[in-house]
């Protein structure tokens, strides 16, 4: 069930089977109910400490639905209530050109390119290939200076991590890459998001000491 408000442009979607009777634990879905969605054209919560922080023009959807004359307090939604509120064109900013320098440049170095993998199983194991296709090439010889960090639910740092890896010491599949397993005694039957890191030491850095964990990883280590 699809609402439009009159004025604006907004939406309120209810997900199908949306049953109003089971929120106040009676029986049956074939009571009529009735439903009313305001979209008002500023900002009606400004009590609110961070409504500071929103577009004066920014607009508000108030959605309340009724059964027999009460409102119906809806939650726990598994499908969830959709309301979209459309923004005006005339509002938004001029966009702005950023050149890859100039993002560089204000990004700052930062010595470890991150990346994510989602586990929805809590009897999944995981690969992570590592290329040859890298800039820094693993047959290379700095080869023996890229590492690898694993962190659950958080970024991996040299102060923080799981796992710590020379990606030289990884074994090869027969395409000759790199093939981390992450099995049980890794993933711990824990499902959401892992962060994996990778970073190149500097030159004299032992990587194969911090591989053993007989020497402490810092930041000022990394290129």
């Amino acid at each position: 069930m699809k609402v439009e408000m009159a004025k604006g442009g907004g939406t309120a979607k209810l997900p199908p089977g949306f049953c109003p009777s089971s929120f106040q634990n009676k029986e049956g879905c074939n009571k009529s109910f009735s439903l009313t969605a305001i979209e008002w054209p500023g900002i009606t919560h400004s009590y609110v400490p961070t409504s500071d922080e929103l577009s004066p023009n920014t607009r508000i959807v108030s959605l309340d639905i009724f059964l027999e004359g009460h409102v119906v307090s809806a939650s726990g939604v598994q499908e969830g209530i959709f309301i979209e509120i459309p923004r005006n064109s005339m509002e938004l900013p001029e966009p702005v050109l950023v050149t890859e320098n100039e993002a560089l440049e204000t990004m700052g170095h930062h010595p470890l390119v991150y990346h994510t993998f989602n586990v929805t199983n809590k009897n999944a194991a995981v690969n992570i290939e590592v290329s040859k296709n890298l800039k820094v090439s693993v047959n290379g010889s700095r080869a023996s200076r890229l590492v690898i960090l694993l962190g659950y639910d958080y970024l991996p740092t040299p102060a923080r991590f799981e796992l710590l890896s020379q990606v030289t010491t990884i074994p090869t599949n027969d395409k000759g890459v790199h093939d981390l397993l992450l099995t049980g005694d890794i993933i711990k039957s824990r499902t959401g998001r892992f962060f994996v890191a990778m970073g190149l030491v500097k030159e004299g850095v032992d990587a194969a000491a911090l591989h053993a964990n007989t020497t402490i990883l810092t930041y000022d280590m990394l290129e």
